[in-house]
């Protein structure tokens, strides 16, 4: 199987680019964070172009650490294409969660968190063709 490891950059506010993020402890310099989605009714989110070259994608989440105010569980939604294909709690209590997520050769990942005042990373990304 031909595998993607991570994606090279942090993806973050332009004040905070070539600043790595930390997840329970460890700090990581590939990866993403998605902010805090309470304020924003459709959530915050990472749009990504797969451009149909994968059919996976698996990484591990948690709450980033530079987080301030309370802590959290957030609504993952998953959307291939437009349609939501799957939904996840996500939990700010629980170090990190690995998911593995099916695309089937989709066009456009979009991943979208709501209800939560906190800020999640995900690193260990993983894309597979």
């Amino acid at each position: 199987t031909d595998r993607s490891r991570g994606l090279g950059v942090v993806y973050k506010r332009q004040d905070q680019q070539n600043e790595p993020f930390s997840v329970a402890g460890n700090e990581y310099e590939s990866g993403f964070v998605i902010e805090s989605s309470s304020y924003n009714k459709d959530g915050s989110y990472g749009l990504f172009n797969l451009d149909n070259k994968y059919s996976k994608i698996e990484f591990d989440v948690g709450k980033a650490e530079e987080t301030f105010g309370s802590i959290e569980n957030a609504k993952m939604k998953i959307y291939l294409d437009g349609e939501m294909s799957e939904q996840h709690d996500v939990s700010a209590e629980i170090a990190s969660t690995h998911y593995e997520i099916p695309v089937n050769k989709t066009k456009t990942l979009k991943i979208v968190l709501n209800d939560s005042r906190s800020s999640f990373g995900f690193y260990n990304v993983i894309f597979t063709k």
